[in-house]
């Protein structure tokens, strides 16, 4: 099941990572133009269940103009990752073990966070599926068939960024 929303902004976040000290400002690096048709999209990760994380990271693996930037088990670490890395896009669990990721769309939208939302769940409900694009979210899928229309979705997004 999925659905996609007309509407262009949110995000999430993590601390304390790697991948946060891999993306700290290098002043010795040399201010050239950069060609935005082969950055790739960057992206978090929110979700409390290991094992579908790293489901999640070998599909993202094999989508090379994806980079995920990092990761969050909990809508305090997802706030504080979105602040961090400013993410093109966000894979947000709404059932996390430390609360849930409607905390993290309500957040996203209330800061005004430009980023592209795409929820996951394994209970999609009509009514939480319209609750979350009343919020923000740009796409709603099924946890069980998310990691096959994931890398359509990511394309569809990266052609909204470079076409403005």
């Amino acid at each position: 099941m999925s659905e996609r929303s007309d509407k262009r902004h949110l995000a999430f976040p993590t601390s304390n990572s790697s991948a946060h000290r891999l993306l700290q400002h290098n002043p010795d690096a040399h201010n050239t133009e950069v060609d935005e048709s082969t950055k790739p999209l960057r992206l978090i990760i929110v979700e409390d269940s290991h094992c579908y994380a790293l489901r999640l990271r070998g599909r993202l693996a094999a989508i090379p103009e994806v980079e995920v930037v990092g990761a969050a088990e909990s809508p305090a670490l997802a706030i504080d990752l979105l602040q961090s890395t400013r993410p093109d896009v966000i894979l947000l669990d709404l059932n996390l073990r430390h609360g849930s990721g409607t905390g993290v769309l309500r957040y996203i939208r209330q800061a005004g966070i430009d980023v592209r939302v795409i929820v996951m769940t394994s209970d999609p409900h009509t009514e939480l599926r319209e609750s979350c694009f009343s919020l923000g979210a740009h796409s709603f899928f099924d946890k069980f068939t998310l990691l096959q229309h994931l890398p359509a979705e990511l394309d569809s997004f990266r052609g909204e960024l470079l076409n403005g």
